[in-house]
């Protein structure tokens, strides 16, 4: 009696797409001199405060965010006053956004951090620039897997320290998950796309830039 093969599903390609993927759009404006922080759409505006996106420019001083903004990512929602380990990762967040102001070439350069997340593992950073631009669908992909900032959070100065001891580096390590680990407390995704060309992103008023987190729970 012959016996008819069996399509066995595969383990490990359903476990490569057991993941989520976190969708923000935002209003493009005019690039300023010295960089722009871009507001997410109407529609989404209620995520605000979780959300910063940058496009450097100039001397981007004007793409780095306040230290009460990066607060407001990393705050857990029903929180008091910061605990001190709130306060580490705050300066240390703060540390790696500013960090857009060493990467060259102005305009090239997108810092982004998004917090109150449940993240394990981030496959993929992507950005799109979906209206408006000089190249439509100018789709930028940064592969993860991301630097997992060891808890208890430690700083080296005011930079966050990674798993071998050396601290974070925007452009070369370009994604990291820093915090999530305690209990109650959630994790903020900080990281970097760069821009081959930087007159192909084109930012002005009527462009849409889309970012998108491909990430494991």
């Amino acid at each position: 009696m012959s016996i008819n093969p069996l399509v066995c599903p595969d383990a490990g390609l359903a476990a490569s797409q057991d993941s989520v993927t976190i969708e923000l759009s935002f209003v493009g404006a005019t690039l300023a001199t010295n960089g722009n922080i871009l507001a997410l759409v109407p529609a989404q505006a209620s995520a605000g405060a979780r959300v910063h996106l940058a496009v450097g420019n100039g001397n981007n001083s004007t793409a780095k965010p306040s230290s009460a903004a990066v607060q407001a990512l990393i705050k857990r929602p029903n929180g008091g006053s910061l605990s001190a380990q709130e306060q580490l990762i705050t300066t240390g967040v703060k540390a790696a956004l500013d960090q857009i102001e060493a990467l060259a070439d102005g305009a090239d350069a997108v810092a982004f951090a998004l917090g109150g997340l449940n993240v394990s593992e981030v496959i993929a950073a992507e950005l799109a620039i979906t209206s408006g631009a000089v190249q439509d669908t100018l789709t930028l992909v940064q592969a993860g897997p991301a630097q997992r900032i060891p808890e208890p959070v430690a700083l080296s100065g005011s930079e966050l320290v990674t798993a071998d001891g050396t601290a974070f580096d925007l452009d070369a390590d370009k994604i990291a998950i820093v915090g999530g680990l305690e209990p109650g407390s959630c994790s903020t995704v900080v990281g970097c796309i760069k821009v081959p060309v930087a007159a192909k992103l084109a930012l002005a008023a009527g462009v849409t830039v889309k970012l998108k987190l491909h990430v494991k729970h």
